[in-house]
């Protein structure tokens, strides 16, 4: 039997969003010994090419849907090397953590989401970016690709897409290099 996990996700007062639903599959005991696996592979040869070695900068300015996130991208092998609420914080954690990735919200409080990908694409060409947002239209998909974004995803899509599609395995940035 399979077992998912059904978190909802409202709006807040400052924002018009409605409410989506994230179902995230059960962490049984079979899914803690794949990750068990998964860390034995880690210390193998061609380790780099597992998608744990991408590590994500987190940007949303919703605290519950961060946290659902969160737990989505820990299942899914990624790190969340930061997590932030805004676009201004977002460039200096860009800046002091050097991610692998950056699964950003296009509503944010200071700047939208294209804006943001465009600056931190521009300051850092290997990141690559995925937008995500509750309300889109069909032009969303088009603005991420120009703002050099790897792409577009509705939220309530977000855990059935295959990050790795928008975030190819490598091995881990080394901010220290």
């Amino acid at each position: 039997m399979s077992c998912k996990r059904t978190i909802d996700v409202g709006a807040d007062a400052r924002h018009d969003h409605g409410m989506f639903t994230i179902a995230l599959p059960h962490a049984g005991r079979r899914r803690s010994q794949d990750r068990y696996r998964q860390r034995e592979q880690a210390s193998a040869p061609g380790a780099a090419n597992l998608p744990c070695a991408r590590r994500v900068l987190l940007v949303d300015d919703s605290p519950p849907f961060r946290s659902v996130a969160r737990e989505l991208l820990g299942r899914r092998g990624y790190v969340v090397a930061s997590e932030v609420d805004c676009a201004a914080a977002a460039m200096e954690a860009a800046a002091l953590i050097a991610p692998d990735a950056g699964l950003i919200d296009v509503h944010l409080p200071d700047q939208n989401g294209f804006e943001l990908a465009a600056r931190l694409t521009h300051a850092h060409p290997a990141l690559a970016v995925l937008l995500m947002s509750a309300d889109y239209d069909d032009n969303f998909y088009a603005l991420a690709e120009v703002s050099g974004a790897r792409g577009f995803v509705p939220k309530c899509q977000l855990a059935q897409v295959e990050l790795a599609r928008f975030w190819p395995s490598s091995a881990p940035s080394d901010p220290g290099a």
